[in-house]
């Protein structure tokens, strides 16, 4: 909401003639993935892996879990 009101987009939609007592509705999901800048803000910087799957698992901590399944 804030972004919103920040790029003025309810002026605009006053001027387009929203009525004064309409209702807006956010749905908001907790992960921020709607606002790109923020995710890429919070994002931790990847792991570089060699392309093989040794390398991959030991990364991934699923040495354990490729065991029990072989």
């Amino acid at each position: 909401m804030a972004k919103l009101v920040g790029e003025g987009y309810f002026e605009r939609e006053a001027e387009a003639g929203m009525p004064d007592d309409a209702s807006v509705v956010c749905i908001l999901t907790g992960h921020g993935l709607k606002d790109p800048d923020r995710a890429i803000a919070t994002a931790e910087e990847p792991a570089v892996v060699e392309p093989e799957t040794e390398k991959v698992v030991e990364v991934l901590g699923l040495r354990e879990v490729v065991e029990a399944v072989a």
